[in-house]
């Protein structure tokens, strides 16, 4: 039996940090989820993008972390999830270059290698 997306993704209504709640799975690829949530103190919509290999991660017992799956692909799955910080990073540094008052984007990463880009005008 083969587990899909849905089943790997986070839940609907999934806290993250006490501070955003998983509200939809809207799309997957090979390397990660992405979810519409909402900032709870605002109720301001936000895109979640998740760091998860489908192939070489599985979730840990806390349903939250995203972990390798087996010791063959340690090395590849550290190499996806550098890359998946320095695309984070990037959008960070991209935000300070072209900040404009109408439009701003907030990257926050998490520990379980989410991260969060809020949109605002």
């Amino acid at each position: 039996m083969q587990t899909t997306s849905a089943e790997l993704s986070l839940p609907i209504n999934n806290l993250l940090n006490n501070t955003y709640s998983i509200k939809r799975l809207l799309a997957t690829s090979k390397l990660s989820f992405v979810y519409i949530a909402e900032y709870i103190s605002t109720g301001e919509e936000i895109i979640i993008k998740e760091f998860f290999p489908l192939e070489i991660a599985l979730r840990d017992l806390d349903n939250k972390s995203v972990i390798n799956r087996l010791p063959s692909t340690k090395e590849k799955f550290q190499e996806l999830k550098e890359r998946f910080l320095s695309e984070a990073c990037m959008l960070q540094q991209l935000n300070h270059q072209h900040s404009d008052k109408h439009q701003r984007s907030t990257v926050v990463i998490f520990k379980s290698l989410s991260c969060c880009i809020s949109l605002s005008e």
